[in-house]
């Protein structure tokens, strides 16, 4: 028979309620102080038992396993958050946000990577620009197409005085020797260079006379020679450089040598220059008479126009020579003054047989001036 427990006030309990609503009575429960203390240390250690379970529970919630691997259900509040971003991720605007990032990060290594490159070749170009060369005349090439060893120019342009004026042969020599340099030796350019020119008396050969003159540009002595020797001033003009580049000798390659030998009169090829010749203005006067001496006096020269003779084509004898009969006066003064003709190899760079002086006269004329032949 179960013991009643007893109201400290002598009182029957009345009955509870249920909490739940069904309106059906529940029994009453006894008072905590009223319950023997073996039930309650039960009910306290049930409770313990149930708050330990529960936080075991809880705990295990959201929790690994044996092996580390997420529980199901785990993170369960974080779930709902990464669903919303992966939702985000999926949409249109997330996906084209993500494209963006990506491609971004890969432009950044990108140019990080080529950061070093781009400054590399960026010293390159700072150190190719110091160490740049001076600027220098534009070289001249020959252009020998059409070349005809038997008539390398017609005597109406070699002897036509009037080809340039003073003023036309000073614009061409600024324009051609543009971007010149002085010599190491501090020897002038070409286009800014002045001489002191000599009294010449009027003769056969050169029947204008020049007249004594100091401070005269290169343009003033091609000038003076021209007309008093009635040659073209484009013959001269291609004779200096064809002898010793002047239109676009520069630095290096420019010396007073080059004025003093301007045109090769009286140097011969295996000695000293006449030095009662040297110098620009009077290498050109006596280039100039030498060119008419040839022609008012051909046979005692040895290429005499309409006759046939043998050029050599070196100063090396063992080079051989060729039969050439020359077409006209200009051509045969040209091959008195420079006695050799362009073998075969000329044409395709030459050997160590090709001699290149009336090859280049023709060449540079062509280039300079255009063809110095009618046909």
């Amino acid at each position: 028979m179960a013991l009643m427990s007893h109201h400290p006030s002598g009182r029957r309990p009345r009955p509870q309620r249920s909490t739940a609503g069904s309106g059906s009575p529940q029994p009453a429960r006894a008072p905590r102080s009223a319950r023997p203390a073996a039930q309650r240390g039960t009910d306290h250690a049930r409770r313990e038992d149930a708050s330990r379970r529960s936080g075991r529970a809880k705990r295990s919630r959201g929790g690994r396993g044996r092996f580390g691997l997420l529980r199901a259900g785990a993170g369960r509040g974080r779930g709902r958050r990464g669903g919303s971003v992966q939702s985000f991720l999926k949409s249109p605007i997330g996906v084209v946000l993500a494209a963006f990032l990506v491609t971004l990060l890969v432009g950044l290594i990108v140019l990080r990577a080529a950061g070093s490159s781009l400054g590399g070749l960026a010293l390159g170009w700072s150190k190719a620009t110091d160490t740049g060369t001076p600027s220098a005349p534009a070289p001249l090439v020959p252009d020998a197409s059409g070349f005809n060893a038997a008539r390398i120019i017609d005597d109406e342009v070699f002897y036509d005085s009037q080809a340039m004026t003073r003023e036309e042969i000073a614009a061409f020599l600024t324009r051609v020797n543009a971007g010149c340099q002085p010599g190491s030796d501090g020897t002038e350019c070409l286009a800014g260079a002045t001489f002191s020119v000599p009294a010449r008396q009027a003769s056969t050969f050169c029947p204008g006379g020049i007249e004594a003159a100091s401070g005269a540009s290169a343009a003033d002595v091609i000038w003076e020679v021209s007309q008093a020797c009635d040659i073209n001033p484009q013959v001269l003009l291609v004779l200096i450089h064809k002898e010793q580049g002047l239109l676009t000798a520069s630095g290096a390659s420019l010396s007073a040598r080059d004025y003093e030998a301007a045109a090769g009169y009286a140097c011969p090829d295996h000695g000293a220059c006449d030095p009662q010749w040297a110098g620009f203005p009077s290498q050109l006067y006596g280039a100039a008479s030498q060119f008419h001496r040839y022609r008012l006096d051909p046979s005692s020269y040895d290429v005499v126009a309409q006759r046939p003779t043998r050029i050599a084509y070196s100063p090396d004898g063992q080079c051989g020579s060729g039969e050439v009969t020359v077409a006209n006066q200009a051509t045969a003064g040209l091959y008195n003054y420079t006695p050799f003709q362009p073998n075969e190899a000329a044409a395709h760079g030459g050997d160590q047989c090709t001699s290149w002086g009336n090859w280049n006269f023709y060449g540079y004329f062509k280039t300079l001036f255009g063809a110095p032949t009618s046909a």
